[in-house]
């Protein structure tokens, strides 16, 4: 990932791809909502996918993610100061790429 990303740029994404991977990248985006709202957007996604579940399944399910992820010994969720987190709660995807889009271009790169 490293030298194909120093090679030809892109855009990445990962839970460590900002803090271990590229901690230097000029731009950083932590992407975030509500579990309630993230629960019930992957709650439609699995129905889309033929593999329903029950809403409060995956409510929980991803709350003991997001703990496990920011507790675990090796390589905790973290964000370091230069991240911009973005509220997708409320946003379509398009009005969060509008978001990281002109935080990008308010910064001259």
């Amino acid at each position: 990932q490293q030298r194909l990303g120093r090679e030809r740029g892109g855009v990445l994404e990962g839970r460590d791809i900002g803090t271990k991977v590229f901690p230097e990248t000029p731009h950083k985006f932590f992407l975030t909502a509500a579990p309630a709202i993230r629960a019930a957007r992957r709650t439609l996604e699995l129905a889309e996918r033929g593999r329903p579940q029950a809403y409060e399944d995956v409510l929980v399910e991803m709350e003991k993610r997001d703990s496990d992820d920011a507790s675990r010994a090796d390589s905790p969720l973290t964000l370091d100061d230069r991240y911009v987190v973005i509220d997708t709660g409320t946003l379509t995807p398009e009005g969060v790429v509008a978001a990281m889009e002109s935080r990008v271009a308010g910064s001259g790169g």
